[in-house]
């Protein structure tokens, strides 16, 4: 009966890749980077280098006997507490822990990266800060570390797990420049005429005033004579 068990067991196990190789299905690649340890307490530097995860590097001091213990990072598309961050998040990101109390943890230090192409239209390195919730969203000491051709690299300290946001604090801000108000060139052409229309109207009037005047000299001189 067992070796009967573990005969089904062996055709289950090699026919499951033949089949979704035949069919052409693909399992989904996992989103999240994991690591496990099964040694003794001391000392650990996680490389992380997995698409769609921007942390690159954790390191951590491990003061505990138990084995067996994972750490888990998962990229997220969205706050997960839903609570205002102060800047542009560039990305949201959590670490779990699979049997590790944090109490166990210390001198955690998580290196972390942010692509030239999103912070050169934004802002500056000296603005990107790692923050990590706890109660409310915390900022935490961040580092400059160095750039390569694609990405700048950071470096904070963080004093547990949790959920991180990488955030550009001061965002450039666009200056708005607000058009001159344009003149509509009917209007313009209308004061342009009133002017005219005054001008011509004084001038009228002046010649008329002379004519008048002149007029009532020449009466004046020519009923003298008489």
């Amino acid at each position: 009966m067992l070796a009967r068990k573990l005969s089904l067991l062996i055709c289950v196990l090699f026919l499951v890749p033949v089949v979704t190789a035949s069919v052409g299905f693909t399992l989904p690649e996992k989103t999240h980077f994991s690591y496990s340890w099964a040694v003794m307490a001391g000392r650990y530097t996680i490389d992380i280098d997995k698409d769609g995860i921007v942390f690159t590097q954790i390191s951590l001091n491990y003061r505990d006997t138990a084995q067996d213990t994972t750490l888990i990072v998962r990229p997220l598309e969205s706050d997960p507490v839903n609570e205002t961050i102060d800047g542009e998040v560039y990305k949201f990101l959590e670490i779990d822990t699979v049997r590790i109390r944090e109490a166990t943890v210390a001198d955690i230090i998580i290196q972390f990266k942010v692509e030239k192409d999103w912070l050169d239209d934004r802002g500056s390195i000296d603005d990107i800060v790692l923050m990590r919730h706890s109660n409310s969203w915390d900022t935490l000491n961040t580092t400059f570390l160095e750039d390569d051709d694609e990405n700048y690299y950071f470096e904070s300290p963080a004093p547990g797990f949790s959920y991180f946001a990488i955030v550009l604090e001061k965002p450039l801000v666009e200056e708005v420049v607000e058009p001159e108000p344009e003149v509509e060139e009917e209007l313009v052409e209308e004061i342009d005429e009133e002017e005219k229309g005054v001008s011509f109207k004084s001038v009228g009037l002046a010649l008329v005033f002379l004519i008048v005047l002149f007029g009532a000299l020449f009466y004046f001189k020519f009923k003298k004579k008489k």
